[in-house]
């Protein structure tokens, strides 16, 4: 795809996201706002418009207005997702802020769940997710300060590696690295697989039976993957 093509399908990718990113009331980073303003956040950086930073803020501000004791845990439409999104915007240099002070509340709202006994290991909705919750939390943290609790960490690992789900595993082993400090500096890459899974044909790319999300190759999906596919234009990125 040559580069006029790739920004006139972003251009109306996000003309659409911003008509319905303040209509849609899932807060959460696989199929609502907090995946809209990582996209938004970074096509300002790609285009070099701050318009598209300011409605990335203003979907920032909406998602901790809106935020109530009744959202769900998991990480597709609930607060692991939405607080791996905001480290996410951290790392990346979209925001400035201390995280422990702006995440502190919705860790007190994830750490309220009990997770010895979860049966889900899926990134979605299960332990899967909360561990890449736990990780994007803890890297960069100095041994004996982590933001959340060592009970709970050991918890988790405890949860991730007592599993035939080689996933959940993998994932635990990665998490003890970090708590311990030991083996070599992991990074996140869950961002890169979902959108490794985002599928497309360039001339059917908007359809009214498309979703707006991340997930199954929603609009969302199809813009981040189309501006971060080899890292695209001015974009240097930890995912």
């Amino acid at each position: 795809m040559n580069i006029k093509n790739k920004e006139e399908l972003l251009l109306r990718i996000s003309r659409y996201l911003m008509l319905q990113g303040s209509f849609t009331n899932n807060l959460g980073l696989l199929n609502g706002k907090m995946g809209f303003s990582l996209f938004f956040f970074h096509y300002s950086r790609f285009r070099e418009i701050s318009l598209y930073e300011d409605f990335a803020e203003e979907l920032i501000t909406e998602i901790y207005r809106e935020i109530t004791q009744n959202v769900i845990y998991n990480f597709r439409d609930g607060l692991c997702g939405i607080a791996w999104g905001i480290e996410y915007l951290i790392r990346n240099k979209f925001v400035e802020a201390e995280e422990d002070d702006i995440l502190k509340e919705l860790d007190n709202k994830i750490l309220e769940y009990d997770i010895r006994y979860m049966k889900d290991f899926s990134l979605e909705t299960g332990l899967v997710g909360i561990g890449h919750y736990a990780i994007s939390r803890c890297i960069g943290a100095t041994k004996g300060s982590f933001p959340l609790p060592k009970t709970y960490l050991n918890e988790l690992v405890h949860s991730l590696i007592t599993t035939n789900d080689e996933t959940s595993k993998k994932l635990g082993n990665y998490l003890s690295q970090i708590v311990q400090k030991t083996g070599s500096p992991y990074t996140d890459d869950v961002l890169y697989q979902l959108l490794l899974s985002v599928k497309y044909n360039d001339n059917s790319i908007f359809n009214k039976n498309r979703p707006i999300g991340i997930l199954n190759s929603g609009y969302t999906g199809i813009g981040l993957k189309l501006m971060l596919s080899n890292h695209g234009k001015n974009q240097n990125i930890h995912i």
